[in-house]
This record gives structure tokens, C-alpha cells and sequence, in this order.
């Protein structure tokens, strides 16, 4: 699907917005070049999500921006690689 949408469509910028399994997919296909990430004091209790800390500190990435986002902080990262 990507392939298509560079070489027909010209697009070579995607966001994916989806739940664990989605995001999860697209990391282990090396399909993401960059990261945001929003951290919020809030929890969940939902029973499938991902502790994107620990998914930060398995990635070869680098911070490029923190910043105030209303009540979260919004952290950007590149993926080396």
C-alpha cells in the first residue's frame, strides 16, 4: 500500500494514528521514520495499549523537540537507521 502510494500518488509522508497492534505493525516493519509522541499524566484502563516508554527506550532515535502541548507534552523523535 505505501509502495503504491509513493510511485502513483507521489505522497511520501503518512501518518498512522491507530491503536497498539497498528502502531506496533508499523514499528516492526521499519515503516517509521519519525515519532511524536504526547505523554499525559493521565492513565488508562484499557487492557491493549503501549507503554511508549518502553517502546523509546528500544529504538535507536533521537529527540528533536519537547514542547507544551495544553496539559501533555509532545516529544518528536527520529528513528536512525
Amino acid at each position: 500500500m505505501f509502495a503504491t502510494l509513493s510511485s502513483s500518488y507521489d505522497i511520501t509522508n503518512v501518518i498512522i494514528e491507530g491503536g497498539a497492534e497498528t502502531i506496533r505493525r508499523a514499528l516492526d516493519a521499519a515503516l517509521v521514520d519519525e515519532l511524536w509522541v504526547f505523554k499525559s499524566q493521565a492513565t488508562t484502563n484499557c487492557s491493549e495499549y503501549i507503554n511508549m516508554n518502553d517502546v523509546i527506550e528500544q529504538l535507536d532515535i533521537e529527540c528533536v523537540s519537547e514542547q507544551s502541548s495544553g496539559t501533555d507534552t509532545e516529544y518528536r523523535y527520529l528513528i536512525n537507521g
